[in-house]
C-alpha cells in the first residue's frame, strides 16, 4: 500500500471520528429497510458495513376474552382473560414476546404471556376497560443500536420490532342485576270506587308498562315475558298484550341488562279478564260495532225476557257485568243458579260506553250453577245493552 493511499484512508476515519466527536446527540442512522430475505437483525453497529435490519415487525391478535362480551361490549363478571399471539408476516422465525395494559386499571404497558387475567374490576366503570397488547420480536429487539464512536458507548431500542398497531379489546363491567317493575291499565286501582278481589282488564287488548332499575342509566334493557307458561313479546314502557282470552293470568317479567344480566325475581302482574259476551245463535240480540266497549262490540235488544246465558266451569263467587250505561236504558237481572239473583238499572244521567256493575263480592262465598242475563226491562228509549261478564 502507498504512503498516500494510507494517509488518505487514515484522514476519512479522522474525520468521521471528529464528526461524531461533535455531534454526540445523533445516533447512527438505522438501516432504509430491510433487505430481500433478512428476517433477523445482523450487526448493525456504525462501522459495520453488512448490517442486516429487519424491519418487519410481527403481527398481534387476539384470541379469546373470557367471559365474551355481549353485542354492547359488557360482561357480567369483575375478572377478565385474555387470550392472544403474535404471527411474523415474513419468514422470521425467532420468538415473540409481548406486553399488555389493561387502561382504566394500569397506567403502562408491561411484559406478559398468554392467558393474561385481571380481577377486582370496578363495576360499570364509567369509561370502561381496553385490552392492549403488544407482539414483539424479542431476538431482534434484544439486538441494540450500538454506537461505538460515541463515548461512552451508547445503545438504543429498534422500535421496528414492535407492533405498532396494538391488538385492542373494549370491555365494560356490570355485575349488578336489575329490578324490574310492571303495571298494567286495570280495573282495580285504589283511585276506582269498588275494587275487585283482583285487578281487571276491561279490554281483551291490555297495554302493560314494564320498566327496571337500570333503564334510566343506559339503553339495551331487554325484557323476558311470560303469560303463563307461554312467552310473549314485550319491551321498554308500553307492551299490549292481545287477544286476551278469559280467566285469571298471571305475566311475569324479568329484565336483562346489556351485560346478560337477569332480574332473578321476575315482577308478577295477576289479573282477571272477562268474557266477551257474544249473541245467541237464535234470539232478539244484535251485535253493534263500537269504540270503548270491552271487545270493541256490545249486545243490543229492544225485548223483554231476552236472555243470554254463560256456564262457568266451576263455582263462581264474585261476578261483574260489564255494560253500557245511559239515561234510556233499561233493567237487567243476573240469575246463579236457583239460589241468587240481583236486578242492575243500566240507567245514568250520562252515557258511557263501558261501565262495572257489581253483581256480587268473592266475600260473599261460591255459588255453583249457570250465570243469566235476563233483561226484565227496557228504559225510555226501549233498549238494554250488555257487554262482558267476570264470573270467578
Amino acid at each position: 500500500m502507498s504512503p498516500r493511499t494510507t494517509r488518505r484512508r487514515w484522514g476519512a476515519l479522522a474525520a468521521g471520528a471528529l464528526v461524531a466527536a461533535l455531534l454526540p446527540a445523533i445516533g447512527p442512522a438505522a438501516p432504509a429497510g430491510a433487505e430481500p430475505g433478512c428476517t433477523r437483525d445482523v450487526d448493525r453497529s456504525a462501522l459495520a458495513l453488512d448490517g442486516c435490519d429487519d424491519d418487519t415487525p410481527p403481527e398481534t391478535q387476539i384470541l379469546s376474552v373470557s367471559p365474551r362480551p355481549t353485542a354492547g361490549g359488557y360482561v357480567s363478571s369483575g375478572s377478565l382473560t385474555f387470550t392472544f399471539r403474535g404471527v411474523h408476516p415474513d419468514g422470521d422465525t425467532d420468538p415473540i414476546g409481548f406486553r399488555c395494559r389493561l387502561v382504566g386499571l394500569e397506567s403502562a404497558a408491561s411484559a406478559c404471556t398468554s392467558p393474561v387475567t385481571y380481577r377486582g374490576l370496578a363495576d360499570d366503570k364509567i369509561d370502561g376497560y381496553e385490552f392492549q397488547v403488544t407482539a414483539v420480536d424479542t431476538t431482534d429487539a434484544a439486538h441494540a443500536w450500538v454506537d461505538w464512536l460515541a463515548l461512552p458507548i451508547r445503545t438504543e431500542a429498534d422500535p421496528s420490532d414492535a407492533d405498532p398497531t396494538p391488538a385492542t379489546q373494549a370491555v365494560r363491567v356490570d355485575t349488578r342485576t336489575p329490578n324490574t317493575y310492571v303495571f298494567g291499565d286495570l280495573y282495580g286501582g285504589l283511585h276506582y270506587d269498588v275494587r275487585p278481589s283482583l285487578p281487571m282488564a276491561l279490554t281483551p287488548d291490555l297495554p302493560v308498562f314494564v320498566d327496571s332499575s337500570e333503564s334510566a342509566e343506559r339503553g339495551g334493557v331487554g325484557y323476558a315475558c311470560t303469560l303463563g307458561a307461554r312467552a310473549v313479546a314485550c319491551r321498554q314502557d308500553r307492551t299490549v298484550l292481545r287477544h286476551l282470552t278469559p280467566g285469571t293470568k298471571v305475566l311475569k317479567v324479568a329484565a336483562v341488562d346489556p351485560a346478560g344480566n337477569r332480574d332473578p325475581s321476575p315482577a308478577s302482574l295477576r289479573f282477571s279478564v272477562p268474557r266477551d259476551l257474544s249473541a245467541p245463535a237464535r234470539g232478539p240480540w244484535r251485535t253493534r260495532k263500537g269504540a270503548g266497549h270491552f271487545g270493541r262490540d256490545v249486545l243490543e235488544t229492544s225485548k223483554v225476557g231476552a236472555r243470554v246465558v254463560v256456564r262457568p266451569a266451576r263455582a263462581v263467587g264474585e261476578v261483574m257485568l260489564l255494560a253500557p250505561a245511559g239515561p234510556r236504558l233499561g233493567v237487567v237481572t243476573v240469575r246463579i243458579g236457583r239460589s241468587f239473583s240481583k236486578r242492575i238499572r243500566l240507567s245514568a244521567p250520562r252515557n258511557k260506553a263501558l261501565k262495572v256493575y257489581v253483581v256480587r263480592r268473592v266475600e260473599d262465598g261460591p255459588l255453583r250453577g249457570p250465570v243469566t242475563l235476563e233483561v226484565t226491562s227496557l228504559g225510555a228509549g226501549k233498549l238494554a245493552r250488555i257487554d262482558a261478564l267476570l264470573a270467578h
